[in-house]
């Protein structure tokens, strides 16, 4: 995410894609590494759209990357 370390719907398909490619670990520390890229760079946290997707990747429930597709912008 080199171009644009902010853009929140660009994190949010890469965290969608490792889910989908059965990478939960690796979406997880997308999520982690996006949240301290926000608070280290600008002082905010993630959105609440992407703090409930790593809610629901870490409760493993069904289909959450389907949930998700898109769903920030």
């Amino acid at each position: 995410m080199a171009k644009d370390p902010f853009d929140e719907g660009r994190h949010a398909c890469l965290i969608e894609a490792l889910c989908r490619s059965d990478r939960r670990t690796d979406a997880l520390r997308a999520c982690r590494d996006l949240h301290a890229t926000l608070v280290d760079e600008l002082g905010v946290g993630p959105s609440p759209r992407l703090l409930q997707l790593r809610s629901s990747i870490l409760a493993d429930e069904p289909g959450t990357p389907d949930r998700w597709l898109g769903a920030v912008p």
